[in-house]
Formats: C-alpha cells, structure tokens, sequence
C-alpha cells in the first residue's frame, strides 16, 4: 500500500526494475530456456511482485494539494505505472496459454496503461519523459498481438477498439519520439521487429491449423 511517505522517485526506479526483470525472465522463455523448477519460482515471483506493485501504486494524477507540482510528479508516476503494468504484461505472458487468469491479468494491465497513455498525450514537452516509449513497448506488442488475433477471429468491433487505442499509443509515442528523436529511432526499430515477430507468429499458427509443414 502507498503512503505519503514514499519517494516518487524510488517507485519509478522500483518499476524499471521489475520491467527489467519480466523482460529478462520474457526473453529466455522465447529463447527456449529449460523450464526447471528455479525458473519456474522466478517467473512465480516475479509475478506476484509486479502484481503487487502495480496494485499499490498512488494514482497518476494525485490532487494538487497533495504536492507541489503535480505535472512533474505526474511524469515520474507515468514512468512507475506503464513500466508497472508492462512488467505485468511481459511477465504474464509467459504463462498465459496454460493460465487463463494470467491473460486476464495482461488485459487489466493493459487498459491501465492505456489511461496513462491518454493522460500523457496531452502533457507538455517539458513533463515528456524520455523513458517512456521503451516502458510502452511492450504494451505496443500485446495490443498488436490482440488486435491480430480478433481479426482473424473476426470480431470487427473488438479489433476496431484495440486499434483506437494503438493510435492513441502511437500519437503518445510520436510526441515522445520528437523530443527525443535518437532514443525515438532505437525504439522504432524494436517495435518493427515485434510486427515482424507476430506476422511470423500469426503465420506459424495458421500453418499448424492448417497441417502445413
């Protein structure tokens, strides 16, 4: 639970590091790791501690009255929630085929995340944090991956609200990729290989339903 004591600070370097630590724990699941029973307690713990912070987080935007300036707090707090529900998303994926309460975990982060977004497309350039296209990131890739899945579902109406709001990402992400064009140029480039990942992962399950080779 957040009091009043806590340092703003220290929660947006809390929620890099469990970002930090879901997408270490993300990228050896898709490297195909062995999954002994050490790696098993991490991703668990891992779990249950991005859950914990992003649950406990003070809201975004706190009453003025609560700090001097609001907008600059807001931006630290920007930092702390969508790597908080990134690290959610990462670290949940991993297990979400076998756990359906995991996916249910991603969506809720997810729709979170997306309030912050919405709140920082408006924020002035100087609020802007840099950091914040790579803690969207992955974010980006769960909703792209969502939004595959509903259209070759064929849920016209689903795939339509998701892609509102990759636009409301995107336009959030082009905003921080003018303040910040070189960070911005790395992260075009990550998120062009996650459209390429899911094309090829979209492809890889059609072939498997299919029976191709």
């Amino acid at each position: 639970m957040w009091t009043h004591k806590d340092n703003f600070q220290a929660l947006r370097q809390k929620g890099i590091a469990l970002l930090h630590r879901a997408s270490v724990l993300s990228g050896r699941a898709a490297a195909g790791c062995p999954m002994d029973e050490a790696m098993w307690d991490d991703i668990t713990a891992t779990c249950r501690a991005t859950l914990a912070f992003a649950r406990g987080l003070p809201d975004f935007r706190l009453p003025e009255y609560d700090v001097h300036n609001p907008d600059a707090i807001g931006s630290i707090l920007a930092i702390a929630h969508a790597a908080a529900y990134s690290a959610v998303i990462q670290v949940h994926g991993i297990v979400a085929l076998a756990q359906p309460l995991a996916r249910e975990e991603q969506l809720k982060a997810a729709k979170r995340a997306m309030v912050i977004v919405k709140e920082m497309s408006t924020a002035r350039p100087s609020y802007i944090p840099h950091f914040f296209g790579w803690a969207l990131a992955p974010i980006h890739k769960f909703l792209l991956r969502e939004k595959m899945q509903l259209e070759e579902l064929h849920h016209e109406a689903g795939a339509a609200a998701v892609q509102s709001d990759l636009n409301a990402l995107s336009h959030t992400l082009r905003r921080v990729g003018e303040l910040y064009p070189i960070p911005a140029s790395v992260l075009a480039e990550m998120l062009d290989r996650n459209v390429e990942t899911l094309k090829l992962e979209m492809v890889g399950k059609q072939m498997n339903l299919s029976g191709g080779p």
